[in-house]
């Protein structure tokens, strides 16, 4: 079962480091070939399910120490020419119908409180927030930005495969104006730009933390934003049931504007342990939270 193989794997990747993590608020993850794949978070003694890691410690994953010093050398863009840096927070967007996607209600729901809370925190982050969704939503549009006016922070609540995310192509989601511009955002794309604003980058989509694995971890969206120029990225390993993956990551952004989380690994773990954990202390199926890895400079907006 899904919960002995969580526990044989706390046995032989955790509990021979109990000694070192006692206590840790926080724990940084540098993972080798097939272990990048391993949701640490969820890890919990067999004997005991109800204590997965993410109980007590928040985690979070670099792909070396030497890329994780470097991306904690990268501070958020304060201002930029012409105004404010940017915030672009895209959700549901229309995607190409032959691809047979369904329209994800619960993410331009999450878009819009996204939006709210960002603009109600100008006073301390001072970011210009711009909404995308639906027919608006275009791949075109968001690599523009990327390369014209790079956000100092970049949400997509829309679709995702390994290594690319499904965006709106310029015909609005039915037929396809040229052949290249499908509206799908391919993390080659994003390789080739440079994000001098080091931002925040949320890729909420199922699976968007996919792509190749190597020896040194997963070579997919989250690496290319990485290599990019971004400080820190969210990525699902997995498909995240809608409302939940609402839930999460509304409750991400609270807990990292609310100043009261000391990093966005802390306001992540708190906001998972508020969504799947049940009054009686267990916790719902992994699947529904624990796919969720932060990778990067994991310190506060």
């Amino acid at each position: 079962t899904a919960r002995g193989v969580l526990g044989a794997l706390h046995a032989g990747l955790l509990e021979p480091l109990a000694g070192a993590l006692a206590g840790a608020a926080e724990l940084v993850v540098m993972p080798s070939g097939v272990l990048a794949l391993v949701p640490f978070c969820a890890l919990a003694p067999a004997s005991d399910p109800s204590r997965p890691l993410i109980a007590t410690t928040a985690v979070s994953m670099a792909p070396s120490a030497a890329a994780l010093r470097c991306m904690r050398a990268r501070e958020r863009a304060r201002e930029v020419e012409g105004g404010l840096p940017a915030a672009l927070v895209v959700g549901n967007a229309s995607t190409l119908g032959t691809l047979g996607l369904k329209a994800l209600t619960g993410a331009e729901e999450e878009a819009a409180a996204i939006a709210d809370m960002l603009r109600g925190a100008s006073d301390k982050l001072a970011l210009d927030v711009q909404v995308l969704t639906g027919a608006d939503a275009r791949a075109r549009t968001v690599l523009e930005a990327l390369v014209v006016r790079p956000p100092a922070l970049l949400h997509f609540a829309v679709h995702a495969q390994p290594k690319c995310l499904a965006l709106a192509p310029v015909g609005g989601g039915e037929e396809v104006e040229s052949d290249d511009d499908d509206g799908l955002l391919h993390k080659d794309q994003v390789h080739m730009t440079w994000l001098a604003s080091h931002p925040v980058v949320a890729l909420v989509g199922s699976h968007s933390g996919g792509g190749d694995l190597c020896e040194d971890g997963v070579l997919g969206l989250p690496r290319a934003f990485v290599s990019a120029g971004a400080r820190v990225v969210l990525s699902s390993m997995w498909a995240v049931p809608d409302e939940m993956a609402k839930q999460i990551m509304v409750g991400w952004y609270r807990e990292s504007l609310s100043g009261s989380a000391p990093s966005l690994a802390v306001a992540l773990q708190r906001s998972i342990c508020a969504a799947a954990q049940r009054a009686d202390g267990s916790w719902e199926d992994p699947v529904h939270w624990a796919g969720y890895t932060l990778t990067g400079n994991a310190a506060s907006f």
